[in-house]
């Protein structure tokens, strides 16, 4: 029985560039994710790289954006 590996790819400029984009007109993690063909992780690990958040902050930041 062969071991299947996985291939990580990273993000491209491209690709982090229509997740700013996605993200600043409201769409969900998982709707840009199906766009990228990325999985919604990928997508939500991005979103904290590219915010500066860790995860220390980041409920209280997901707590803040709903109520907002």
């Amino acid at each position: 029985m062969e071991k299947t590996e996985k291939q990580h790819k990273q993000l491209g400029a491209e690709e982090r560039a229509a997740i700013m984009l996605m993200q600043q007109d409201s769409r969900g993690l998982r709707e840009i994710g199906r766009f990228l063909n990325r999985s919604p992780s990928t997508i939500s690990r991005e979103h904290i790289v590219t915010w500066g958040l860790n995860q220390a902050t980041l409920p209280h930041w997901r707590a803040n954006r709903r109520t907002a």
